[in-house]
Parts: C-alpha cells; sequence; structure tokens
C-alpha cells in the first residue's frame, strides 16, 4: 500500500477516535446533568443547552452550593466567583493549575538587590503557548536558590490568587500558601481563601464596595479593567436566577 494511503488512513482513524471520545463524553455530561435539582435546572435557561457545556452546569451547581452568607453575599459572591472562573481549570500533568509571572519574578528578585541582566532569559521574559509548563520555571527558579521570589510570582488554584497576595489569601508567606494549594487540591479549599482574599484584598476596601453594590469601583480596584465589570454585572443577573432564596 502506498505510503500516503496509510498517512490517510491513520488520520481518518484518529479523526474517527476522537470525535466518538467526544460524543461519549456528551452523552456522559447531559446523562449526569439529570441530578440537578429544579432550581439548578434555571441554569439551561442561561445559555448552558447544549451537551459540550454540561460540565460547566455541573461546575457550577457544585459552586453554588459552597457559597455562604446572606442572600445579597451569595449572590455577590458567586457572580464574582464566575467572573474569575471558568470552572474548568486546566491541570498540568494532574497538578494543580499555577502561572508564572516572569514581570513579578524580576520585581521581586530586583528588590533584593539582584540584577535584571543576571537573572536567566528564560526567567526574564517568555513567548506564552498552549504547551507553555508554568511549573518549569519555578524547578528553574529554585535551583538558582529564588524559591521565594519564584511563589511570590506565581499565581494559584482555580482563581489564579496571587502569591504576593499570601496574607490576603489567608496565609503567613508564599511558600506556605504554594504548599496548602498543592496538599489541599479540592473546591472547599480553593473556595475558602478565595473568599478570604476578596474580605481582605486593600484592607477591605474591594469587598466593602462590592457589599455596597458599588460595582464599578470594586472592579476597578479588584481588577483595574472596564471590561470587568461588563462581565461581573453579567453574572450577578445569573446568579441571581441561580440563587433565589
Amino acid at each position: 500500500m502506498h505510503k500516503r494511503q496509510i498517512m490517510t488512513r491513520l488520520k481518518n482513524a484518529m479523526l474517527a477516535f476522537i470525535v466518538t471520545m467526544i460524543l461519549t463524553g456528551i452523552t456522559i455530561a447531559v446523562a449526569k446533568a439529570d441530578d440537578l435539582t429544579p432550581e439548578q435546572m434555571k441554569i439551561y435557561d442561561l445559555g448552558y443547552k447544549d451537551g459540550v457545556r454540561a460540565g460547566k452546569l455541573l461546575a457550577t451547581k457544585r459552586l453554588v452550593k459552597l457559597v455562604q452568607g446572606t442572600l445579597k453575599q451569595r449572590r455577590l459572591f458567586l457572580a464574582v466567583a464566575l467572573t474569575e472562573s471558568t470552572n474548568q481549570s486546566k491541570k498540568v500533568g494532574g497538578k494543580i493549575p499555577i502561572r508564572f509571572e516572569h514581570k513579578w519574578f524580576r520585581k521581586c528578585l530586583n528588590k533584593k538587590g539582584v540584577k535584571t541582566k543576571h537573572i536567566p532569559r528564560a526567567l526574564r521574559v517568555v513567548k506564552r503557548t498552549k504547551k507553555t509548563n508554568d511549573y518549569k520555571f519555578i524547578k528553574l527558579a529554585k535551583k538558582r536558590g529564588w524559591s521565594y521570589c519564584a511563589h511570590w510570582a506565581t499565581s494559584y488554584g482555580k482563581y489564579q490568587i496571587m502569591g504576593f497576595n499570601y496574607k490576603a489569601a489567608g496565609f503567613d508567606n508564599p511558600i506556605q500558601m504554594s504548599n496548602a494549594y498543592h496538599d489541599n487540591r479540592t473546591d472547599e479549599f480553593d473556595f475558602k481563601h478565595f473568599m478570604l482574599f476578596i474580605k481582605n484584598y486593600r484592607g477591605g476596601l474591594a469587598y466593602r464596595q462590592l457589599m455596597s453594590n458599588k460595582l464599578i469601583s470594586f472592579s476597578k480596584t479588584y481588577n483595574g479593567s472596564k471590561k470587568y465589570v461588563v462581565k461581573l454585572k453579567k453574572n450577578l443577573k445569573k446568579a441571581k436566577k441561580l440563587i433565589t432564596s
């Protein structure tokens, strides 16, 4: 058989396999959605009707159960959580999702007296792709004895809280924060420290703005992006439909 024909058959076989896996996943996701309560089924009216997004539906159901407080607090917290996370965070080799920020890493080392020119290029600049593995940057930094700055300049978990915000998130230092996130890979842990972070960030300013429904001010304090408040308002409408009492 001609080599080109063999390659064509292999490609077709792989494509058929991928399609089968996708369809199987959709079937499973839709089947699991059947155990939702009537209240949670309302999310289908928010644009989640197709099977591909059924996984997000189930993740949102888990998220709703984690939110605590008054009706107002639960709705606002859920809105921020939905804005901050897709609830489908990707993991690298079974590890928690992280993001190493080269800019903040440089700033941390500069404050400690390390000149930028003495920092390896791989730790100074990066052209990110889908294959970028941030754990490699952490490993390289540790070899140089820069463990503190590596953790200080990395964000952790589903809500990607930066290491330099360790105090607001309820930790004593960036390294303790990193170890805690790697030792506690649960939605409960992730959400608990996310709520702590919101309440403590900027001395509680962001929390006070949020609870006062000053969403534009909160967005500027918390994120700084003009687009953030648009997403937040959209998710608050979803939260009100999901949490009715």
